[in-house]
């Protein structure tokens, strides 16, 4: 049996949101990148824990955040028995 959950990947650090790299309703893998942040004048990328489905981009290309700001929220699959 299977269910689903939300999962939310956050900022690492405080900064500029330069890219957002995926969309509404996208499949991603762990480790995928999703988004770039500028942070000192460096690129840092953002990568999903887990895998998912994307279901809602919750900043914009241009933003600024703050450390554990929420950016893109997922639906990941939980196996039961």
């Amino acid at each position: 049996m299977s269910d689903e959950r939300t999962n939310v990947i956050i900022s690492p650090l405080p900064g500029l949101i330069v890219r957002i790299l995926v969309k509404k309703g996208d499949i991603i893998k762990s480790g995928q990148v999703v988004a770039l942040i500028n942070v000192m004048k460096t690129e840092i990328e953002v990568r999903a824990e887990n895998d998912g489905v994307v279901e809602d981009i919750l900043v914009r290309e241009g933003d600024e955040v703050d450390v554990a700001a929420p950016l893109v929220k997922l639906i990941t699959p939980v196996m039961g028995l």
